[in-house]
C-alpha cells in the first residue's frame, strides 16, 4: 500500500516600494537668425543646465556613473529652418533642439532640481 500526499498551495502577494530612480526627458529649445547662432545658443543653454546639475552633485552619465545619485546625458541635437504657422513659408530663422535626460536616484535631490530654471533666450 502506498500513501500519496498531495499538496496544493495558492497565494497572492503585493508589495509597494519607493521608486528606485526617475528619468526626466527634457528638451532645450532655441531660435536664432542662423544655424551657427542657434547651435551657440543651445550650447550655452546646455552648459548652464549641466552646471546647475553639477552644483547639485550631478555628473555626466557614463558606464562608470550609471548608478550615481544624479546624472545627465544629451541624446540628440538638431536644427532646422523655422516655418510659418501654416508650415509653407520659411521665416529666415533657425530652430534648434537638444534632448537632455536627467536621471535621479536620490529623492532628496528632486526638490532641489525642480528649482532649476532655463537660462533666458536672447
Amino acid at each position: 500500500m502506498t500513501d500519496e500526499a498531495v499538496l496544493s498551495v495558492r497565494g497572492e502577494a503585493r508589495q509597494l516600494v519607493e521608486p528606485d530612480f526617475a528619468l526626466l526627458h527634457c528638451n532645450l529649445h532655441a531660435v536664432a537668425q542662423s544655424k551657427p547662432a542657434v547651435l551657440d545658443l543651445l550650447g550655452a543653454q546646455q552648459d548652464a543646465t549641466t552646471a546647475a546639475l553639477a552644483a547639485l552633485g550631478g555628473v555626466a552619465r557614463s558606464v562608470a556613473t550609471d548608478r550615481a545619485p544624479l546624472t545627465w546625458s544629451t541624446r540628440s541635437v538638431t536644427s532646422y529652418p523655422e516655418r510659418s504657422p501654416e508650415g509653407k513659408l520659411a521665416t529666415g530663422r533657425f530652430v534648434g533642439e537638444a534632448g537632455l535626460v536627467v536621471g535621479m536616484r536620490d529623492a532628496g535631490r528632486t526638490t532641489a532640481s525642480s528649482s532649476l530654471s532655463p537660462p533666458p533666450q536672447s
